[in-house]
């Protein structure tokens, strides 16, 4: 089963500065395209491979027969570039809502970054952020992917490691903190211990987990199954489609997603007549797409609870089937028995709230009275032997 990220246990924040806390991209991305053009490369392959990258990793993937000198010189030259350009550099959306929240809950931050420190000193002030620990280009021997950046601000920040939260927004940068041994927050679609939409989903997320138990006003939204969302075009929604749905979900601020009962059952009683508790139903979509919507939930910082049923089953579920099967059977007193009336009927008025009496005929351990429902209530206390079930 998909494990959660703790955000509890958390004990310092790593964030990424370009394309993370600062949005930096059109500046980023003209430097790039002047660069590339002055070295005669596409400027669209430069910038596939570029973002979250040293200037100088990049160079050399591009021009891997360049000596260590053109190297340098290179990215010292897209550096200017950068240095030149930072009319519509800004904190990214999110980004002081975060800050602020890091200081509330008194947890430490740093950013570290590919740039170097020139450049990161410039972005971040036009940023109107003053990070208590700055790791750039300058005081790494390598830069991401490789992890030594991140390694070195928790060392600097005091904490271990596995307690440092990673939030990055390219893939060197989430190789770079998988590498460290700490849990990444993903931005920009990218796939990590969390996923997220942005720095304000992740600061709501970390004060819920310290300043209040997220059972008590936490943002909830049902799901009827059969109804919500169909992945499959057959017009039978299944859990699949509460999968592809859950981007919408958390950009409506839902913190955790209520399913109807998705349980194995012959579905008379909208899933609530359950056959087998320990078995999804293939209808939506069976135990993997239930593991499914669980990891991309948990991606997102969302819990999922599920309706369980225990106060009745369906007549289907081993537990009715042993005890309709004799009068001693152990599973007997899970549910209600009553002898019919004295003319055969109902052994009382209750009625079903499907309509008709509340209560179902039991042809293996007659006499018998009839009724319309197959939905059958448990229960714990031990009522005499009889022939008729009650139904909920």
């Amino acid at each position: 089963m998909p494990r959660r990220t703790d955000l509890a246990a958390v004990e310092a924040v790593l964030l990424d500065m370009d394309g993370t806390l600062v949005d930096s991209d059109a500046a980023v991305e003209r430097a790039w395209a002047t660069w590339a053009e002055e070295y005669g490369v596409d400027p669209g392959a430069v910038l596939a491979i570029a973002h979250g990258s040293p200037a100088a990793r990049t160079v050399r993937r591009l021009f891997p027969g360049l000596d260590d000198e053109a190297v340098r010189a290179a990215a010292q030259r897209q550096h200017a570039l950068q240095y030149e350009d930072l009319a519509d550099v800004t904190a990214a959306p999110g980004a002081h809502l975060l800050l602020a929240t890091l200081d509330r809950l008194d947890l430490p931050w740093a950013v570290v970054t590919s740039a170097d420190g020139r450049l990161a000193k410039a972005r971040l002030h036009a940023a109107g952020i003053d990070p208590p620990v700055l790791l750039t280009i300058d005081d790494v021997r390598a830069g991401k992917p490789d992890p030594e950046g991140y390694l070195e601000a928790a060392r600097r920040l005091r904490i271990a490691p596995s307690a440092c939260l990673v939030v990055e927004d390219s893939e060197p940068g989430l190789a770079a903190g998988r590498a460290a041994g700490m849990p990444a927050v993903a931005l920009r679609g990218l796939d990590g211990d969390l996923s997220l939409s942005g720095l304000g989903r992740l600061a709501q997320l970390l004060e819920r987990s310290r300043v209040r138990p997220w059972w008590r006003d936490a943002v909830g939204y049902q799901v009827y199954l059969p109804s919500f969302a169909d992945s499959t075009g057959d017009g039978w929604g299944d859990l699949a489609g509460v999968s592809g749905r859950l981007n919408h979900l958390e950009r409506l601020g839902v913190e955790v997603v209520w399913l109807s009962p998705f349980f194995r059952s012959p579905m008379r009683d909208h899933g609530y007549d359950v056959a087998d508790h320990r078995a999804v139903d293939p209808s939506f979509g069976g135990q993997a797409a239930l593991d499914g919507l669980l990891a991309q939930a948990h991606r997102r910082g969302m819990r999922v609870i599920g309706d369980l049923v225990v106060n009745h089953t369906s007549d289907l579920h081993p537990w009715f089937v042993a005890a309709s099967s004799s009068r001693t059977d152990p599973y007997r007193d899970y549910y209600i028995w009553r002898d019919p009336a004295p003319d055969g009927g109902p052994p009382n008025t209750w009625l079903s709230h499907f309509g008709g009496p509340a209560w179902t005929a039991s042809a293996s351990t007659p006499p018998a009275t009839s009724s319309r429902t197959r939905t059958c209530g448990t229960t714990r206390r031990c009522p005499p032997a009889a022939s008729c079930r009650h139904a909920e």
